[in-house]
This record gives structure tokens, C-alpha cells and sequence, in this order.
């Protein structure tokens, strides 16, 4: 393919697919333009075909309607077509006008740009969006009207100003264009709607930070999946399309991929040559603003054998200095591990960023959600959502929100439009875990009725003690989840700050204790999830009396685990441990024993429906109070 090389996305191969059978039914010897503009419109996973139908057009009347929409604009190709070959997946080799060429190319940009290695239908239709703007849009018109026009119009923003999205003014250096990408050319100056929702608070942090006049770096410390890099795509969106304070709006936010950086340097001074393209690059570009996600990897990054001249050292002149601003990126236990206490960690201010609250996460995630309604050609209902961010919080508990339940409604709408349906449905967002559903189904009525007492204990521990004012219970499932049988999702409140005394700390380990004790209550007898609580409970009564020095009784001193914990000491410890953990006990179960009328009726609906919300138990509860 005259030494270039595409990489077709199956939706793509489909519409090739059309097009060779629509070249052998008129008879021609290559793919014209024509045919293949045709066929992205045709491919059933395109998403402006998906629309179209719905919209009440069949197959035949959208090839008419592009064939009469490509003649009235009276576009003259090659009189003598020149073509090239086309080797589609080394399979099929076909020829193809050569205009044809200049759209794979285009598309293959849009791909790379958003971060696929394939390229799909819709980034060709956006290619030739691009390239030929008004014959796209006299198609889209008549394809696409009224209501549904206003539908799509997030779609066709992102595709008609693609041509708008390479406005940063920046070309990097070929020496620093394999590891640093520009992420303002995701954006288009002229969008209207930003796709991340919320986190003005972090945004606004940021720009105060990198508006200082040293040390204008800062790291954002949050879990996977609370959206870290997204409040980056923020503070970018909102610095393309001028919602930003003046300072930034001729900021370039540019990303370094520190795997990319350092691989390939396996000769000797190959890594550092690379260290100073990078600082040389943000010395003559002050306007660059550089983020860095899993900024730790920095410790380590390119420094050889006996070798303390890591990227991490390398950077320290330039972040101390004023002559940049970068934004890093990582979780707690990397922040723990790798920068905190060294002399990096100086360098960044912190920014920590924190699960949303459950009211936080539907505004934050609209409109993406919008986005994958319209890339699935599927609607979800408001109620549903609410649903998918209790459900992914029982079954996806390693990951955390706002991506969790994206990852959730995205895999529950692909299963509706598999289906053939344009509406997302419960059973499209609980067959998602189908192999927990069915375990469920399995489980025996006594063991059922034991996970049911042990997960309402946590729960009325949770709901009715007065001493987590920070927290407040929003589900119960005894469903199998990954390698646990239930869990209580708890939804926690970072702008509240609850008095951190002794009665506190003997309340939350009263809340690991409950379970436990709730089993006991209902069969005398405990399980293996029962011993992980009394063994989290213990890691925090450990805490409280080595770590926070909680206690006077022995003399208000913190001890360190390898050097302070003599069997004199560690024997007072596990005393004081026990006598904490029988304090926590007496206070749940005096909860659980106040509340025993409550507890009996959650167990036994629980082991009916498996999962309940909190407005659920709420009803429930009234059943109670009104008696």
C-alpha cells in the first residue's frame, strides 16, 4: 500500500465489505468515492446509520439520499480515476479511487488522536467530515431532522469542528513527539458542552497552584478510577474554549508518556539525551503546562545500574525553579511509596481527590453519558442510572466512581443494541453479572439467611450510630461479588469532618464487629467473612493505641513496628487491642439488640431480592413504624 499501513476496526472492514458489493452490482472495476462515502453511512454500526433508521429511512432510501446529495453538489473527481490498492486484514486486496486513500489517512489521524490503534467507521466518516464539510453536512441534514437532529448534535459538534481541533499552535520536536502529546487538541475552541461534569473545586485548586511564582506544581492524589485525568481534560477544555481565567488562555496543556519515554534506551546516555529534549522543550515553551500521570513512575525512570540519575532527579532544577508548571498524577499507596518523604515530594503541592458522593456522580457523568447514548444509538432512564451507580458499587468494589459505573452503563447499553433495542433495561445492567446472579440463585436458604443478618448488621451499625456523622449507608446486597458473598455500600462525606476522638474510632470498629455479631445473633455461629471484619476491626484497634497514641496507658507514646514492639510492649498492646475490641462489641450489639425488630425484617427480604437500596429499606423500615 505504497508503505503505508491501515489498521481496520471491524466496523470498518464492514463497510469495505459494502462497498466491494456495491462496485461488483454496478459493474465497475475499482471502488469510487462515491461508493465508499455510501458505505460508511450504510454500515449498521455507524452511528449516524443507527440514527437514520431510527428516524424511519431503510437501507436503500440512505444510499439514494447520499448518491442525489454528492450529484447536486456537482463534486467532479479525477476524469481518469486514479486508483490505488487496498489489502483489507491480508485477505482481499481491492482497488479504490485514489480520494479514498486521503480519507484512511485523515481517519487514522482522528483514531490516534482518541487514542485508538484501529481505525473505525465513524472516524472515516469524520475524516471525510473534515475534508469535504458542506457535501457532510447537506447529508447529514437530510438524514437527520428534527428532534433527532437536536439528539445527535453533541456528535456532530465533535465531527464537523474536527477540522478546528488542531489549534493549539504547537508542533513538537520530532525529539519529544514520541512521548508527549498535546491535549488540547481534543478539544475544538468552539464546543459548548464540556464532557466532565463537576469537579470545579479541584480545577479551581489547580489554577491557583500553577499561578504562583515558584514551585507552581502540583500532584492529584485519588484512587483509580475517581477521575483524576478527567479533571485534567477539564482544566484543558475549559483553557481551549476560553472558560478559564486570562493567565491560562494561551496555555497549552501538553502529557508525557513516561513508559514511552524511557523505552527503547538501552545504550548507554540514550535515556538522559531524552531527559534533556524534555527539559530543553519545557524551558523554551513557558506556556506548556506538562501533566504527568503515574507521576512516581519518575523514581526510577532511565536510571541505569548504580545510577541515581533518574528522570526524577533530573526534573528537581526545573520544578523548583519557576520556568514550568507540571501536574502529576497518582494513587495514595503509590504516593506513599514512592514520594512521599523524598525530595520530589517538595516539589508538588498535593491535591487529593476524593470518590463523589452519590448525588455528585450523575451531574459528572451526563455528559459522557450523553455521548455513549448517541455513539449506541440507546437511552437510559435517570432512574436506571441511579440504580447502576448503587449495582456497580456492590460488584465492582476494587474500582471506584465516577468510571466504575461509566464502565457499567456503557457494557449495559452495547448488550441492548446487540439486542436490537434502543432502551436500556435492569436486566441489561444486572446480566452484566450473570455469573454472580446464578451463584445467587445457588446459594442455600441457611446460608442466604446467615450473609442476609450478617450484611444488616453492618448496615443498622452504620445507619444509627451517632458517631459517624461522615457517613451514611446507601445498599445492602448478599449477592456473590468477585471473592466476597455481600457487601453494605457506604457513601462517604470528605466536606464534613466528624470529631476524630476515642468514641469515634470504638463506633468504626463497631461497624467491622457487626456483622459478625448479627451472625451470632441469628445462628451462634460465624464465616469466614466474619473473621475478615474481626481482623480489619483488630488492624484498627492496633492503630489507634501504636499509631495515634490514643490512649494513656502506656504513657502517650507511638511505637515503631520494628524497633518499639518487645514482648514486654507488644503484650500490654494486644491487651489494649482486646479491651477496645470488647468495647466496640458491647456498643453494636447494644444497637443491633435496640434495633433486633429491624434487623430481622432486612435479613429476611434481603434473602429474597439479594439487594436493596436504601430507599427500599426505608419503605420497609415504615412497615415497622407504622405498627
Amino acid at each position: 500500500m505504497n508503505e503505508k499501513i491501515f489498521r481496520f476496526h471491524q466496523s470498518l472492514q464492514n463497510a469495505i465489505h459494502i462497498a466491494i458489493n456495491l462496485t461488483d452490482e454496478y459493474r465497475n472495476s475499482f471502488i469510487s468515492n462515491e461508493v465508499f462515502i455510501a458505505s460508511l453511512f450504510c454500515e449498521p454500526n455507524s452511528s449516524l446509520y443507527q440514527i437514520a433508521i431510527a428516524n424511519g429511512f431503510d437501507h436503500e432510501k440512505i444510499l439514494n439520499i447520499i448518491y442525489e446529495t454528492i450529484l447536486k453538489k456537482e463534486v467532479q473527481y479525477c476524469i481518469v480515476p486514479t486508483t490505488f490498492k487496498l489489502d483489507l486484514s491480508g485477505e482481499i486486496t481491492v482497488t479504490c479511487q485514489y480520494d479514498i486513500r486521503s480519507i484512511l489517512e485523515a481517519a487514522s489521524t482522528v483514531a490516534k488522536d482518541y487514542g485508538r490503534t484501529e481505525i473505525t467507521v465513524d472516524d472515516a466518516i469524520v475524516a471525510f467530515a473534515h475534508l469535504s464539510a458542506d457535501v457532510y453536512v447537506d447529508i447529514v441534514t437530510a438524514l437527520i431532522h428534527g428532534p433527532a437532529l437536536e439528539d445527535i448534535n453533541l456528535y456532530l459538534l465533535n465531527v464537523t469542528n474536527y477540522g478546528a481541533k488542531k489549534q493549539s499552535n504547537l508542533s513538537l520536536p520530532e525529539s519529544v513527539s514520541d512521548f508527549l502529546s498535546v491535549v488540547n487538541d481534543l478539544y475544538s475552541p468552539t464546543e459548548k458542552i464540556c464532557p466532565i461534569g463537576g469537579r470545579e473545586k479541584e480545577v479551581s485548586k489547580i489554577e491557583e497552584i500553577l499561578t504562583k511564582h515558584t514551585k507552581r506544581n502540583c500532584i492529584l492524589i485519588g484512587d483509580a478510577g475517581v477521575g483524576k485525568t478527567a479533571i485534567i481534560e477539564k482544566f484543558t477544555w475549559q483553557i481551549v474554549t476560553g472558560h478559564c481565567p486570562d493567565m491560562f488562555k494561551e496555555s497549552i496543556v501538553v502529557s508525557l508518556d513516561v513508559n514511552a519515554l524511557i523505552s527503547g534506551t538501552t545504550l548507554r546516555g540514550m535515556a538522559e539525551q531524552r531527559f534533556m529534549d524534555l527539559i530543553l522543550f519545557l524551558e523554551k515553551n513557558p506556556n506548556v503546562i506538562l501533566f504527568i500521570d503515574e507521576v512516581h513512575q519518575l523514581i526510577g525512570a532511565g536510571a541505569g545500574y548504580n545510577n541515581n540519575n533518574d528522570l526524577a532527579n533530573v526534573m528537581k532544577p526545573i520544578l523548583a525553579r519557576s520556568k514550568a508548571r507540571v501536574i502529576g498524577a497518582t494513587t495514595p499507596e503509590e504516593y506513599i511509596n514512592f514520594l512521599e518523604d523524598c525530595a520530589l515530594e517538595r516539589r508538588f503541592e498535593p491535591i487529593y481527590v476524593y470518590e463523589p458522593k452519590f448525588q455528585e456522580i450523575y451531574p459528572m457523568i451526563k455528559n459522557k453519558l450523553d455521548i455513549l447514548q448517541q455513539a449506541h444509538g440507546t437511552k437510559i432512564s435517570r432512574r436506571l442510572i441511579d440504580d447502576s451507580i448503587i449495582y456497580a458499587a456492590c460488584f465492582t468494589a476494587p474500582s471506584k466512581n465516577p468510571d466504575k459505573t461509566l464502565d457499567l452503563i456503557d457494557q449495559a447499553m452495547a448488550r441492548a443494541k446487540l439486542d436490537g433495542r434502543s432502551i436500556v433495561k435492569k436486566r441489561d445492567i444486572l446480566q452484566t453479572f450473570d455469573v454472580y446472579t446464578e451463584k445467587f440463585k445457588n446459594m442455600s436458604t441457611s446460608l442466604k439467611m446467615q450473609v442476609a443478618y450478617h450484611e444488616a448488621g453492618h448496615y443498622l451499625v452504620e445507619k444509627f450510630s451517632q458517631n459517624l456523622s461522615n457517613s451514611t449507608p446507601l445498599a445492602v446486597s448478599i449477592m456473590p461479588a468477585q471473592d466476597y458473598l455481600g457487601v453494605t455500600v457506604v457513601d462517604y462525606d470528605f466536606d464534613l469532618t466528624p470529631n476524630y476522638n476515642i468514641d469515634y474510632y470504638i463506633a468504626s470498629i463497631g461497624t467491622y464487629l457487626a456483622g459478625r455479631i448479627a451472625e451470632s445473633m441469628y445462628s451462634g455461629e460465624v464465616t469466614a467473612g466474619a473473621c475478615s471484619d474481626l481482623e480489619n476491626a483488630t488492624i484498627l484497634a492496633k492503630k489507634i493505641i501504636t499509631k495515634w497514641a490514643m490512649t494513656t496507658e502506656l504513657g502517650n507514646r507511638v511505637f515503631d513496628e520494628k524497633t518499639d514492639l518487645i514482648p514486654e510492649n507488644a503484650s500490654k498492646i494486644n491487651t489494649l487491642i482486646n479491651k477496645f475490641l470488647k468495647k466496640a462489641e458491647i456498643y453494636a450489639r447494644s444497637i443491633l439488640t435496640e434495633n433486633k425488630a429491624y434487623l430481622d425484617l432486612l435479613a429476611k427480604e434481603l434473602t429474597k431480592k439479594g439487594i436493596m437500596t436504601e430507599k427500599e429499606i426505608k419503605r420497609l423500615f415504615a412497615q415497622i413504624e407504622c405498627d
